[in-house]
């Protein structure tokens, strides 16, 4: 079974909208609704939450091969019913409180925790994952 180390500490990451790129965790830090650019991250400061940055918080689970799971990351894990390959973005889920990748009316949707996912990209740099296969 594979282990899983949780981050105790909050992080986040952001995708900053008008220079189309995605700034670290070790690239910012965030006041409220304002991103602050850490010195020599070669951003401009500071960015408005919501528009002029997407931010992201880490779920403090990592993926099958240990890279940090995000909300806006696309991951791919096998289905519970089907054993098919599922790609899904990962979501806060408030009314539930805890991360997820489902979907309105999704059955194939996770808990984040109860399979093992693979992080294939992102929302903002890799949407064309998301795209049906043909």
């Amino acid at each position: 079974s594979l282990e899983r180390k949780v981050m105790s500490i909050l992080r986040f990451r952001a995708w900053h909208r008008k220079e189309q790129r995605m700034m670290s965790p070790i690239d910012l830090y965030h006041t409220g609704q304002v991103v602050h650019a850490t010195p020599g991250s070669g951003f401009k400061e500071p960015l408005h939450v919501g528009l002029e940055v997407a931010l992201m918080q880490s779920t403090g689970v990592e993926d099958q091969k240990g890279q940090e799971i995000f909300e806006g990351d696309i991951v791919q894990f096998q289905s519970q019913f089907e054993h098919l390959l599922i790609t899904r973005v990962i979501t806060y889920d408030a009314e539930c409180g805890r991360f997820s990748t489902a979907q309105c009316g999704d059955e194939e949707g996770e808990y984040l925790g109860r399979y093992d996912a693979l992080v294939l990209g992102n929302l903002f740099e890799h949407p064309h994952l998301l795209e049906p296969s043909s």
